[in-house]
């Protein structure tokens, strides 16, 4: 998960934190310049505070979503609610060892990427969305 823009993350989000981009691991690194242009600057990987990647925030919270039918409770909920109230964009993915990044659902409105995401997982898929505050297109599902 990346989270792009001025973002004063909160300490109650404990114990995830925000590596810039040119400091994170290296498919991160690589793909720095992509996603500022696509997303904006700067451009920060959220580290969960234990994988050295947003592994375990996400992997909970598609737990959580499959056992309790919501990302409602999950930390990661808790992220993109600040992350939307501080104007910044997100993109959420399972990274790969590939040359690109994965085509992502556009949304335009957090609610959307939310009930994306609650779709992939329910569907098994892999996990591509973003979010960005100046996107218009409904590219999301209603």
């Amino acid at each position: 998960m990346t989270i792009s823009g001025l973002f004063d993350l909160p300490r109650s989000m404990a114990p995830i934190e925000l590596i810039p981009a040119h400091e994170a691991q290296q498919y991160i690194q690589e793909r720095e310049s992509e996603l500022t242009a696509i997303d904006g600057a700067p451009v920060h990987l959220v580290h969960d505070g234990t994988s050295g990647t947003s592994h375990d925030l996400i992997a909970q919270a598609e737990d959580h979503a499959q056992k309790q039918g919501t990302l409602q409770g999950t930390l990661l909920f808790k992220l993109i609610e600040q992350a939307v109230a501080s104007g910044c964009a997100f993109r959420i993915w399972w990274a790969a060892d590939g040359p690109s990044l994965p085509v992502p659902t556009e949304c335009d409105s957090p609610g959307q990427a939310i009930r994306v995401l609650q779709d992939q997982i329910d569907a098994g898929s892999d996990l591509a969305v973003r979010y960005h505050p100046e996107t218009r297109t409904a590219h999301c599902g209603a």
